[in-house]
């Protein structure tokens, strides 16, 4: 619509100048009044540059620009930072924040976290479910997965479960509580399969029942970590980790050190299990054998 509004020489003087400013943006803010008012000019400019000209354009074309959504839109596919021009009834626009979140997360959700609180941001997911968007508000905003009303939001677990589940973000396992962990048990089971150290968010009936425990550690032997104080005294179990790895014997009860059968199968299935072994073994010459 802008750029359909000059023709001729003057069109041409526009698109030279707009070669000129889009080398050197600063210098716009310098230009002449009527310049910096020019919304052909500035509309050139925003095809390959559109934070520079909301940022040196004549603040009565800022504010044209960035009040209409569609111009907002188009700019925000170029650059996410438009955002902070944006009018303040357009940055809850819910199309304009999933927009500048996808182009430029970072410099985005600090303008967001300004006006958009948790439960408004988490309001609009409720109303339209976006999971890439909550994936990404999730990743930039990590404590936003203590609000009470994450829970209500669809496939909120799903998402979050996606999201631990990728190394990069591991971080945000320090932000995970026990309670959210617990109340989802397909998340849990997802987690648990994923990383066994998220068996520490478990409740202490579950890391203390025998059947559970035993299963896991069957699977897993760094599961036993986690066990119960009187799961780690158990021969059994025990076994069943060392069998799978010596070095599970650093997890177990240091009495377990001292058990002949399960120092051996330690010391066979990992040598460097014998640093683990009780002192006794190591002047045992048939242990040696």
């Amino acid at each position: 619509e802008y750029l359909g509004e000059i023709s001729g020489k003057r069109k041409q003087r526009y698109q030279d100048l707009a070669v000129q400013f889009s080398t050197f943006p600063a210098k716009l803010q310098d230009a002449d009044r009527k310049i910096r008012k020019n919304k052909y000019l500035i509309a050139l400019l925003c095809r390959d540059d559109p934070y520079s000209a909301m940022k040196y354009c004549h603040p009565s074309v800022r504010t044209e620009f960035c009040s209409n959504k569609d111009v907002v839109m188009d700019m925000l596919q170029h650059d996410g930072r438009v955002l902070e021009f944006v009018a303040g009834e357009l940055k809850q626009d819910f199309d304009i924040i999933r927009l500048a979140l996808k182009k430029d997360s970072r410099s985005s959700v600090s303008i967001l976290k300004e006006f958009l609180t948790p439960e408004k941001f988490l309001g609009m997911l409720m109303e339209e479910t976006d999971r890439e968007l909550l994936s990404t508000a999730i990743v930039l905003m990590p404590n936003i997965i203590r609000h009470p009303q994450f829970l209500d939001v669809p496939c909120a677990m799903d998402v979050l479960a996606s999201v631990l589940t990728q190394r990069q973000h591991q971080n945000i396992r320090d932000i995970l509580t026990p309670e959210l962990f617990q109340s989802d048990a397909d998340f849990a089971r997802t987690l648990k399969a994923y990383d066994a150290k998220f068996w520490r968010f478990e409740t202490k009936d579950k890391l203390a029942d025998y059947d559970s425990m035993k299963k896991a550690v069957s699977e897993c032997w760094k599961v036993l970590e986690f066990c119960s104080p009187e799961l780690k005294k158990n021969a059994d179990i025990v076994l069943l980790a060392v069998s799978q790895n010596g070095l599970a014997l650093n997890y177990a009860d240091p009495s377990m050190r001292k058990d002949v059968n399960v120092a051996l199968e330690a010391v066979v299935q990992n040598i460097g299990a014998l640093l683990l072994v009780d002192e006794s073994f190591k002047d045992d010459f048939y242990f040696a054998r």
